[in-house]
């Protein structure tokens, strides 16, 4: 089964350069995860799910406060913490900073991890 959050809204301190850390920017997540929902197609429950939205919390309770340099180390960061879930077998992050390149260009870094 697949988990697609498309477009998830956060702010946070990002970048390298010293008006980036002044205040906080908004970033775009993708999130795709592949995880083990067989059981909860057959049984309807979400205790036999991946809680998507407590996930989202957690994840969010986690970068918030944290401030990243790199759009590479906040993808791996939320890969991580999404990788704790059990029922997770792969996750793709792609992390969004809109305006990275000036005139309103996007950037975007993706990373993928799985369990081995």
């Amino acid at each position: 089964m697949i988990i697609h959050i498309p477009q998830f809204p956060v702010s946070l301190i990002i970048g390298t350069k010293p008006v980036e850390r002044r205040r906080r920017q908004n970033i775009l997540l993708d999130i795709i995860i592949e995880y083990r929902g067989e059981k909860a197609a057959r049984t309807d429950q979400l205790t036999d799910t991946l809680d998507y939205a407590a996930m989202m919390k957690k994840i969010l309770e986690a970068i918030q406060p944290t401030q990243f340099f790199l759009l590479e180390k906040l993808g791996a960061a939320i890969a991580a913490l999404i990788l704790q879930e059990p029922l997770v077998q792969n996750v793709k992050v792609c992390v969004t900073k809109p305006d990275a390149l000036g005139k309103n260009q996007p950037l975007a870094v993706k990373i993928d991890k799985y369990r081995f």
